[in-house]
């Protein structure tokens, strides 16, 4: 089963906005494609990037408490994949994007690996924090995330 790679991005502007500030902070351009939005950029011999859209990963209206997730107030998903696919590199190369996007953008964001692990997370007035491996970006670790989140509900 193919594995996928987030990067969260707290931002008022529209995903085709967002898009057009993530291709610039990244050093390429963001791409229509049947009513989509993809950015990619070239590292090293792979292709690394992805659709930005709407989050729809996070909790539905008035969830209960073991529904909520660090995901909730981040209304801008970044797909990051990979072509040559390969699992580990493309984490690796999702944090060189995300590495990128904090010294360029200055935006809150999450990496989030398989809709489920939270790796990192930056914003303004927290820093960046690295999360033991195993992390939740669900309510089960709320206590190691809590400082990054933003209320959505």
């Amino acid at each position: 089963m193919s594995r996928s790679t987030h990067i969260f991005l707290a931002t008022d502007l529209a995903p085709r906005a967002a898009a057009d500030r993530l291709a610039e902070a990244l050093g390429t351009h963001a791409t229509d494609r049947d009513g989509d939005v993809y950015v990619a950029v070239q590292l090293g011999d792979a292709q690394v990037g992805g659709e930005v859209a709407v989050n729809t990963y996070g909790a539905p209206p008035d969830p209960e408490p073991d529904e909520i997730s660090v995901l909730d107030g981040y209304p801008v998903a970044y797909e990051i994949r990979r072509v040559p696919a390969d699992e580990e590199a493309t984490l690796a190369a999702a944090r060189q994007v995300f590495d990128t996007l904090v010294e360029r953008l200055k935006w809150p964001v999450l990496l989030v690996d398989n809709l489920a692990v939270l790796v990192a997370a930056w914003n303004p007035a927290e820093g960046r924090t690295d999360f033991p491996s195993g992390t939740s970006a669900d309510a089960d670790d709320e206590a190691e995330w809590s400082r990054y989140a933003i209320d959505a509900h």
